[in-house]
């Protein structure tokens, strides 16, 4: 202690020293403050709210990050510690992007709309049975879709959350309808789980079939054994579609096949 304070006073009597030959003294500090204008605390303080704003604005559903990075800066320097902030928030995405939530959705009343095709058919919209109150499950076939992207660190745990969810309906669904919408690529460890998906489904004697999906998904789809084990009737364009054909009901916009009719100059078979 009194090494350290020895050090410290002579590093101060050196720098006291030091201002006093460059010409920095009282009388000069003192003439620099009656020449700060009064606004310059205000401008100062209205320029550190600004940076404390737009800090916020960067980080608006939390500080993780930014502790993050300024742990690693304050503890490893300024490139290794924005390198370890870069690789936690990696880690950390990739952590909650494994658990998507899977929703289970049901017809929304009133939501049809027409859908450009030929006839007057209208399209239900489906929506999440948690978020909507009013949408309607459709008995015999559970509808779900993962909330993300499916890669293979989180095919897993939507497997398993269709399974649990299949237990849990009642009554038991003959088909469940997995809306891919949110995929644009479909990895081979995706497709062999949906793969054992499917014979899982099979086992408690449901079908597996597979709605919107994307181009870029439908040709990784087609290379894979699943799209022939699926069958091409498994694949729909929307969910309404792949709805209409688990249930028997006409695709929105068919027209129902013209019936047959004679001739007025045609002799009735005698």
């Amino acid at each position: 202690m009194p090494l350290l304070g020895t050090a410290v006073g002579a590093a101060a009597g050196a720098l006291g020293g030091r201002m006093a030959d460059v010409g920095i003294d009282d009388d000069f500090i003192e003439s620099v403050k009656a020449q700060v204008k009064p606004g310059t605390s205000a401008l100062f303080l209205l320029s550190r709210e600004a940076v404390v704003d737009r800090v916020k604005e960067a980080f608006p559903s939390g500080h993780t990050e930014l502790i993050h990075s300024l742990l690693g800066v304050l503890l490893f320097d300024l490139l290794p510690g924005l390198l370890l902030a870069v690789a936690l928030s990696l880690v950390l995405f990739i952590a909650a992007a494994s658990r998507r939530h899977v929703a289970v959705l049901g017809r929304l009343p009133g939501s049809g709309a027409r859908d450009g095709r030929p006839g007057d058919g209208r399209v239900l919209l489906y929506g999440d049975t948690d978020m909507h109150a009013d949408a309607e499950p459709v008995p015999g076939v559970l509808v779900v879709r993962p909330d993300g992207s499916l890669f293979f660190g989180n095919i897993s745990w939507v497997r398993l959350a269709v399974r649990d969810q299949v237990r849990a309906a009642d009554p038991p669904p003959h088909t469940v309808v997995l809306d891919l919408g949110d995929s644009y690529h479909l990895g081979v460890p995706v497709l062999d789980t949906l793969d054992e998906l499917r014979d899982e489904l099979h086992r408690h004697g449901a079908a597996l079939c597979l709605a919107h999906v994307r181009a870029r998904a439908a040709t990784d789809l087609a290379r894979h054994p699943l799209a022939t084990r699926l069958g091409r009737h498994a694949l729909h364009p929307t969910v309404d579609d792949a709805v209409r054909a688990a249930t028997g009901v006409p695709r929105a916009g068919s027209r129902p096949p013209a019936t047959p009719t004679r001739n007025s100059d045609e002799t009735p078979p005698g």
